[in-house]
């Protein structure tokens, strides 16, 4: 389980010289919905990425349960990333497989599902937004609000106790975005969603959200 991830130390400076973070520490809080603010360049996705062990930090530690990601072996990671679902701006969907199939990859990778009881959870969770019709269509076949929420459910397919999301309501339309929220709640209702940290340059459908709040200036991070 994921009991606490900490930012011990951290400094983040890009090839280019800027540095979007200075040794700053800060816990994030967990059992919560999450909001990461800032202005534009702030550092928003860097935090999503240094959580996700996609970058390294210049200096410090980032601190899951205790132990600094970077120091685990490949299998302790593999297991740390497959409580983790995360959306970031690029989708990152595959794309010389079906839609359907990168929303199996984690499944097959991760659990190794039979194939029929991997289409039903799959049929399930596209039909909530009544996009059957692009289930074997590649994503260059799609649009961009249609690969958007094929990210988000390839995010959510592995039924994840932590979600890192960036701007994950930008492209969406308003009832789609009703949706993705709608679906979030159920994942925690019924699926052991526990943390949910999102980063986003606006606040939009989630104003009315109960929430906890880290906001980003001159490189340093703080509760509000």
């Amino acid at each position: 389980m994921i009991e606490s991830l900490k930012f011990d130390g951290i400094s983040f400076k890009y090839p280019n010289g800027t540095e979007v973070l200075s040794k700053t520490s800060f816990t994030i809080p967990m059992n919560n919905w999450v909001f990461i603010r800032g202005d534009l360049g702030q550092g928003k996705s860097t935090i999503l990425k240094l959580l996700l062990g996609l970058m390294e930090p210049s200096e410090g530690k980032v601190i899951f349960n205790g132990f600094d990601i970077h120091e685990l072996g490949f299998e302790e990671f593999s297991k740390f990333l497959a409580r983790i679902g995360h959306v970031l701006d690029d989708e990152g969907l595959l794309s010389n497989q079906s839609l359907f199939e990168n929303l199996s990859l984690p499944l097959i990778y991760h659990e190794n599902k039979p194939h029929d009881e991997r289409e039903r959870w799959i049929d399930e969770l596209i039909e909530k937004f009544k996009l059957m019709s692009f289930k074997t269509a590649r994503p260059a076949f799609a649009t961009t609000e249609t690969k958007k929420i094929f990210s988000i459910l390839r995010a959510l397919v592995l039924k994840p106790e932590l979600i890192i999301m960036h701007n994950p309501f930008k492209d969406l339309g308003e009832m789609n975005q009703k949706r993705v929220l709608s679906l979030l709640e159920e994942f925690q209702d019924k699926y052991g969603l526990r943390h949910i940290i999102i980063a986003a340059d606006e606040i939009g459908i989630l104003r009315d959200k109960k929430m906890k709040y880290l906001e980003i200036n001159k490189g340093q991070v703080h509760e509000l």
